[in-house]
């Protein structure tokens, strides 16, 4: 192979969104009297711009924006139901491809295989319970976007603090806050990166593979005391600007002396918002390397918990079946084992050596037919856990009220009598709303896009992302909500067999369709 295309994968990954935007584009017929180009790109920027000013952007502000740009453009003004209709159709059927990512296929040089990359630009922003759908730029919508000013992903925040610091030193003082500006950005993205991987780590750590833990472990975090120390370096040069100016006389300070000092002062509070959250991403470190040995130790702790439940599958079998002594003593011998450790002991070469009989060798078949019916129990129990976790995921759903509201007493009273003793008295119901509290919120839309990730019935635990996306592809009116998430309410319930416990809130949010 060509040293030249070692990195054709990445660049691939650069070129996708191009491809993606400019087919859509091209392929668009509605508003053949529009510049498409300009109107879709434009509303990419305008989107940018409410994230670099923290100012929600929802389908109204886009639709005023589009009058504005067309009435500009073509000194046309177009009605609010007429921008509103241009609007769904830029943002729903052009940049988010009717809800559905783009494929980017190529064929890679290195191995002659055909491969793909999921493309998306926009994203639904995080919203509170009533209030309007917020967009955002994704990371690939961003990437393009500064791809266009020449600002490469790996080294943008080190490129922007150079720009920064020539620009102060140049008296360059509006275009340094707009640098600023990216900087904010650049940094509030990095830590939205880490909130994903955390987020996916706690809904299932097994779906993190830990070459991608490590990379954004390493890859973001190796630059972080340079980018630190550049920061100091450029509040130094603030400072020192502005000790310049107010030092001097100030009868002989100039109105043009005067609006710089305003900038800097500007630039300097401005700067400290941004070293303050810079410096948060340490603690992010922090945060990233303890969820996810956490995670790992409970992934691992649930694997055991899950194969053998010592109280239901040994001890409850021990009494029922009045079991003897001797049973009980060959049961338990296994965890609290009598013997001493072996250990290497070199006296025992001058004992005599004693000879071992032979033993009956046992049947292959035998073994073979053990082993196949104790590999066929397995996977029924694990169909059978999978269809329980289905059904209790239908029932919450189905009883989430139009806030997309439910509780844990809620869902058990509207149970026939039958169906609640089964629910409660059932291993598999308070392991599978565990798993729900302990992932946070799960997003639906996030886990239908990695779908084919999953390690459905395969695996040897049960995957809830798997029944998540079972039960969102056999029901398609719940494809309606965005997330779920459990956590403990303000009350406890006391269950009909005796078990007190938290009465869990449920919540979910609904996508926009």
């Amino acid at each position: 192979m060509f040293s030249f295309l070692e990195d054709y994968d990445v660049r691939m990954e650069n070129i996708s969104p191009i491809v993606f935007l400019f087919e859509k584009i091209y392929n668009s017929k509605k508003y053949d009297k529009y510049d498409t180009f300009l109107l879709t790109f434009s509303t990419m920027l305008f989107i940018l711009n409410g994230m670099l000013l923290n100012k929600p952007t929802d389908i109204d502000s886009i639709s005023g924006f589009l009058q504005d740009i067309v009435f500009e453009n073509y000194k046309e003004k177009l009605t609010t139901d007429e921008s509103k209709e241009m609007a769904y159709y830029i943002m729903f059927e052009l940049l988010q491809n009717g809800g559905f990512n783009y494929e980017f296929k190529y064929l890679n040089p290195d191995d002659k295989k055909e491969k793909k990359i999921m493309v998306k630009l926009i994203d639904q922003d995080y919203i509170k319970f009533g209030d309007k759908m917020r967009y955002k730029l994704t990371s690939q919508g961003l990437e393009l976007l500064f791809m266009t000013k020449e600002v490469y992903k790996e080294l943008r925040i080190t490129i922007k603090q150079l720009y920064l610091k020539q620009q102060i030193e140049k008296h360059v003082f509006d275009d340094a806050l707009k640098t600023i500006d990216d900087l904010s950005l650049f940094v509030r993205e990095i830590r939205e990166q880490i909130s994903e991987v955390i987020r996916r780590i706690r809904t299932n750590v097994l779906n993190v593979d830990f070459t991608e833990y490590e990379k954004i472990h390493s890859k973001i975090f190796e630059q972080f005391d340079r980018e630190k120390e550049e920061f100091k370096n450029i509040m130094e040069i603030v400072k020192n600007e502005r000790e310049t100016i107010e030092l001097s006389d100030p009868d002989k300070i100039s109105d043009e002396d005067w609006k710089a000092l305003r900038s800097l002062n500007m630039i300097s509070d401005r700067l400290n918002d941004i070293i303050n959250e810079h410096n948060k991403l340490f603690i992010d470190k922090l945060d990233l390397q303890a969820i996810y040995k956490d995670a790992i130790k409970n992934q691992i702790a649930q694997g055991f918990r899950v194969r053998v439940n010592f109280e239901s599958e040994i001890l409850d079998g021990i009494i029922k079946n009045n079991s003897d002594i001797d049973d009980c003593r060959r049961i338990v011998a296994p965890i609290l084992s009598l013997k001493r450790n072996k250990y290497f002991n070199i006296m025992k070469c001058t004992e005599e050596q004693v000879q071992k009989k032979s033993t009956v060798p046992i049947k292959n078949d035998i073994i073979d037919e053990v082993d196949e019916n104790a590999i066929e129990d397995k996977k029924k129990k694990m169909k059978k856990r999978i269809a329980n976790y289905k059904e209790y995921l239908r029932c919450i759903l189905s009883n989430l009220n139009s806030k997309g509201e439910t509780s844990l007493h809620i869902v058990l009273d509207r149970l026939d009598d039958e169906k609640r003793h089964d629910y409660i008295n059932s291993f598999d119901f308070f392991t599978f709303l565990i798993m729900l509290h302990q992932a946070g919120e799960i997003d639906f839309d996030d886990i239908m896009r990695n779908k084919n990730e999953s390690v459905g019935e395969v695996s040897e635990e049960v995957d809830v992302e798997f029944v998540i996306i079972s039960v969102l592809e056999e029901n398609p009116s719940y494809q309606n909500y965005k997330s779920i998430t459990v956590y403990r309410g303000d009350k406890d319930i006391k269950l009909s067999n005796g078990v007190v416990m938290s009465d869990f809130i449920i919540k979910s949010a609904r996508s926009f369709k």
